[in-house]
């Protein structure tokens, strides 16, 4: 009987021990946001082709996955950052993603988001009501129709 209880009670040991350990590893992940890294100006690319793209970067942060292999998986509430692009181009009809979670856009040394053609698109639409942060970045040609509020930027929720 005395070795029955020290097997078991050393057995308990080690099992407490290796979820303690296994808390310790995952837990942090749970409230963890990832860094997107976009890596080329053209917005419009929906190739694979190994480049980030900040409509890839932002359709990751929103889905919280890896839904464009060409860029980090979203995780929470996650920051875009740019590595050797400053400027953004958009095409004439393309619309970005809405931002629907917590988000930071960090421009860095400062990244210029520019619209090519006269169309009627805003540059980001944001429908949260978590904190999204937008860091040096400069809107250039958003444009919406007469009447319509947020030319470069719309909040639609507060």
């Amino acid at each position: 009987m005395k070795t029955y209880y020290y097997c078991f009670h050393r057995r308990g040991v080690a099992a407490c021990f290796c979820l303690i350990v296994l808390a310790a590893l995952f837990i942090p992940m749970l409230g963890s946001a990832a860094t997107i890294t976009v890596t080329t100006g053209t917005v419009d690319n929906r190739l694979t082709d190994g480049r980030c793209t900040l409509r890839e970067a932002l359709v990751n942060a929103k889905n919280n996955a890896k839904t464009s292999p060409d860029c980090a998986a979203g995780s929470g509430s996650d920051t875009i950052v740019f590595s050797g692009v400053t400027t953004v181009n958009l095409f004439a009809t393309a619309v970005l993603p809405t931002i629907t979670d917590g988000l930071v856009i960090d421009g860095g040394a400062g990244v210029t988001i520019t619209r090519t053609g006269a169309t009627a698109y805003r540059i980001f639409t944001i429908n949260t009501t978590q904190a999204v942060e937008l860091r040096a970045l400069t809107n250039n040609s958003g444009k919406v129709f007469r009447g319509v509020t947020g030319v470069g930027i719309n909040k639609a929720n507060s």
